[in-house]
């Protein structure tokens, strides 16, 4: 592959000159600090104790558990030496295991600054190559043996503009194939028993999401198992394998193949016990136990359903397919490199099942200083997990620590079996440190049988510590408990304290004593400071019966206060009758009342009116008068006009003598024409009916 023609090398990472945002992330702070712990550490391979140190929380413990890398384990043997083209490669948790067996990878990351944590967690493997670019543009003259979409195919929609991104994805995908090569597949079941049980969908943390197919464009979306087998053989893939990993594929304990889970011998249901539910990334309660509900599922052949994830593989041709010998790989490596294995369990020729176990990184036991580790291969056991009855109780609501102490008699007894005294007390052998419920099978005739005894301390060990560390853990791997009877401890140390103390005395002292040693003997396998057992609540989940129980009391009272409030409102509809009744007599009442008042008002203002009529005709006779004295007095003025006019003819040769005399008489002759009309003017105010219309104003204004 020609990168230098399309891809530029940066800090160990080839960058598309045409590279365009990549809108994916964990957030800023998460993804910040991944790359500060990778640049500060030395030991970068997978099972690092600096690496397993550096998780504090879920984004961390996603991308630096060493169980990431167990997914592809049961694979190892065909990637080893193959060329790999790993899409979506993430911050390199895969991308780091795929190196170290030797294969030759291509990292292809649409994120920068996930891609430089990639090349960071790689950066002293020479066989792994990372480039970023966004997979829609991603061009590769090349073909390779194998292809990976972990956790990348349900994102499709996100990213690749199509009718069906998802099948265009795989289609796509296909070219980057050799003929005889696969497409390995990772992605959660939307179907899976966890989201059934009430885990909150992976994606978008809401529960009962994928179930009720709420997926839009806005979201990534997973699939059940036929629908994508449609989709794998509709892209073009002529045969596809599954595997089942338990919890998931994300951080998987258990492996199953699709040969163990129709192999008639193996205990699927004990093989999965507690490895179906875990918290992801919030915590939720269980609507039942998934470890129990495994069992109609199995019975049934339902399991592959409602796997809670798939490892897909998908090949270009078919070719006639080997019968596999491999039924399911149980790993354990959450703990110190040099401790963690894998259990195969391997169908023989002769029928049975043998369970071969190896170390992950060295061939011989390991010998501590408190304790060793040895492990053997083993004739698969047939029997029932002692601890699956301890399942049972506590699924149970109102169990009580009475039913829990006499199943933990059973597992007292075989303690006791192999016990010794000594200065009054009962003491085991270091060999039986690993001597927990969930290593002993109960057998068709109740027969108990001890298997895969590990641990053995360097010394000997009290009793109650090994009795106490096997309960504490049996309670601490349960995911749901039913409510329990009341009074019954929730809190694990208590709930433990006190059911040993049903068996044998045991108080604060001696529960103390279990810490310290368990702190001691375990110091050099678990990374960091060994914080034994936990402190904290069991997992309890909605007690429906309880609520259902409430919810009818409720309802019978809610029914009660509705029939009183019934009668209150039939009490009150009477009364409001009453009350209506009596405004309606006061109404009328007060209306003839109102009545009488107005036709009084009524009289009393004809009276006044008559009165006013009679008192406007008396004014208007007095105008009348008036108008005729007016008239007169008119007569009179022209008369003394004409006597005026005739003297001063007769007084015309005295006009000089007398001009002062005509001039006065003339000034009173006009101020009296002034008064007279003044008085003209202003009769009608001073006169009566002038009075009268002020007075009908003034009432009218009342």
């Amino acid at each position: 592959m020609k990168f230098a023609e399309k891809y530029k090398e940066v800090d160990g990472v080839y960058f598309s000159e045409q590279h365009t945002v990549f809108d994916y992330s964990d957030g800023d702070e998460a993804e910040n600090y991944l790359y500060d712990v990778l640049k500060k550490t030395q030991d970068l391979s997978i099972g690092s104790e600096d690496l397993a140190l550096a998780v504090k929380d879920w984004p961390s413990l996603y991308h630096l558990s060493p169980k990431r890398a167990d997914l592809l384990r049961p694979l190892t043997n065909d990637l080893k030496g193959k060329r790999i083209l790993e899409i979506g490669c993430g911050c390199g948790a895969v991308t780091r295991f795929l190196g170290e067996i030797g294969c030759s990878v291509v990292a292809l990351e649409g994120s920068a600054r996930r891609a430089k944590i990639t090349a960071e967690r790689c950066r002293d493997l020479q066989n792994v190559l990372v480039v970023c670019d966004n997979f829609q543009d991603f061009v590769s003259e090349e073909k390779f043996d194998y292809v990976t979409l972990i956790g990348v195919l349900e994102y499709s929609n996100l990213f690749i503009k199509a009718a069906n991104p998802f099948l265009q994805m795989l289609q796509k995908v296909k070219g980057f194939v050799k003929s005889e090569g696969e497409l390995i597949v990772a992605i959660e079941n939307k179907l899976g028993l966890k989201y059934w049980a009430g885990a909150p969908e992976d994606h978008v943390g809401k529960p009962y999401f994928g179930i009720e197919d709420k997926y839009h464009k806005g979201t990534a979306e997973t699939f059940g198992r036929a629908e994508l087998s449609q989709l794998l053989q509709g892209a073009g893939y002529a045969q596809v394998q599954y595997y089942y990993p338990f919890p998931d594929y994300k951080l998987p304990e258990v492996v199953i193949t699709e040969a163990g889970l129709a192999h008639k011998d193996l205990d699927i249901v004990g093989l999965l016990i507690e490895k179906i539910d875990y918290t992801q990334n919030q915590q939720y309660r269980n609507q039942f136990s998934s470890s129990l509900a495994l069992q109609g599922l199995h019975d049934n052949g339902l399991v592959p359903d409602f796997s809670n994830s798939f490892l897909i593989r998908a090949a270009i041709q078919k070719t006639a397919t080997a019968e596999t010998l491999h039924l399911a790989y149980a790993y354990s490596t959450g703990r110190k490199k040099f401790f963690s294995k894998e259990n195969v369990f391997e169908a023989t020729k002769e029928g049975d099942i043998q369970v071969v176990r190896k170390y992950l990184y060295q061939d011989s036991p390991v010998v501590g200083v408190t304790l060793s580790n040895r492990i053997q291969d083993e004739t698969y056991i047939k029997g029932e997990s002692l601890y699956k009855e301890l399942l049972a109780i506590v699924a149970r609501s109102g169990w009580t620590l009475e039913e829990v102490s006499q199943w933990a008699q059973k597992y007292y007894r075989v303690l006791k079996s192999q016990a010794y005294s000594r200065n009054g007390e009962l003491w085991l052998s270091g060999q039986y440190l690993d001597l927990t419920p969930f290593n002993i099978l109960v057998q068709e005739d109740g027969n108990l049988v001890v298997f895969d005894q590990e641990w053995t301390s360097k010394e000997d060990l009290p009793l109650y510590y090994v009795l106490f560390r096997g309960l504490i853990y049996s309670i601490g791997r349960m995911f749901c408990f039913a409510p329990p009877a009341e009074g019954t401890p929730v809190n694990i140390i208590t709930l433990t304290t006190e059911l040993t103390n049903t068996l044998i005395p045991f108080g604060e002292e001696q529960r103390e004593e279990c810490f310290k040693k368990e702190r001691f003997l375990f110091a050099e396998v678990i990374p960091g400071a060994v914080n034994p057992y936990g402190f904290y609540n069991i997992n309890i989940r909605k007690n429906l019966e309880k609520e259902n129980r409430d919810l009818q009391e409720r309802c019978e009272q809610v029914t009660a206060q509705l029939e009183a409030l019934k009668s209150e409102a039939a009490n009150k509809d009477n009364t409001i009758q009453e009350l209506q009744e009596a405004l309606r007599k006061a109404t009328d009442e007060q209306h003839a009342m109102r009545m009488q008042e107005l036709e009084r008002s009524r009289e009393e203002l004809d009276k006044q009116a008559n009165q006013l009529t009679a008192s406007i005709a008396g004014l208007e006779s007095a105008i009348k008068e008036q108008q005729e004295a007016n008239q007169h007095l008119a007569a009179q003025q022209a008369e003394a006009q004409k006597e005026s006019s005739r003297l001063r003819n007769q007084l015309g040769e005295q006009e000089t003598k007398y001009t002062e005399a005509a001039n006065e008489f003339r000034r009173k002759v006009e101020e009296l024409s002034q008064h007279i009309d003044w008085y003209k003017r202003t009769y009608q105010e001073r006169s009566m009916l002038g009075l009268v219309k002020e007075k009908i104003k003034k009432s009218l204004s009342k």
